[in-house]
């Protein structure tokens, strides 16, 4: 086969181990928290919440996990895959950062090469950061601090210690913990 014809299954296999993502954890925790809210247990506002924020982790996977393969987000990864993991960080924030350009218009999550284009909100770089972070081996997992807003937290074990931190896409700082 074509590299060019390999690169296209990679990529469609990208999008659908996305879906594939997104439509186990809607599934899960959707289910787990109606199930909840029908049988009375707890608090019902508290359980639409947890529903919005299952939502919100699933549709933002989706992206992320769908352009894995994405060509902006690959090469920032291969730029910063030669460093150690406290330097990748700042690699990978630094490439980042040269894209933003604050666009608040109500659209859908932006792939990273729409996000290089047209610039976009905090939703679009925590997704982009997700991706890098993603592709360079670290764990990643999405944090709702307050309505509107997302950042990311990352951690990767190595030989001598675990690295974690959580970067905001607005500050575009990683606060060490």
């Amino acid at each position: 086969m074509s590299r060019k014809l390999n690169e296209k299954i990679e990529i469609k296999k990208s999008k659908l181990l996305g879906r594939l993502m997104l439509s186990a954890e809607l599934g899960v925790g959707l289910g787990i928290a109606i199930t909840l809210l029908l049988l009375g247990f707890g608090n019902p506002v508290s359980y639409l919440d947890m529903i919005d924020n299952i939502v919100g982790r699933a549709e933002y996977n989706m992206v992320a996990y769908s352009n894995l393969k994405d060509e902006v987000a690959l090469n920032i990864s291969e730029f910063c895959s030669p460093f150690n993991p406290n330097t990748q960080v700042t690699c990978v924030i630094s490439q980042v950062g040269g894209f933003y350009n604050y666009n608040d218009s109500k659209h859908p999550i932006h792939t990273p090469e729409e996000y290089k284009e047209k610039g976009g909100v905090c939703r679009d770089t925590t997704v982009l950061y997700k991706i890098i972070f993603t592709n360079l081996g670290w764990e990643t997992q999405y944090i709702f601090p307050y309505p509107n807003h997302v950042f990311l937290i990352i951690s990767k074990i190595t030989d001598d210690d675990k690295i974690y931190c959580t970067i905001d896409g607005v500050t575009k700082k990683c606060v060490y913990q």
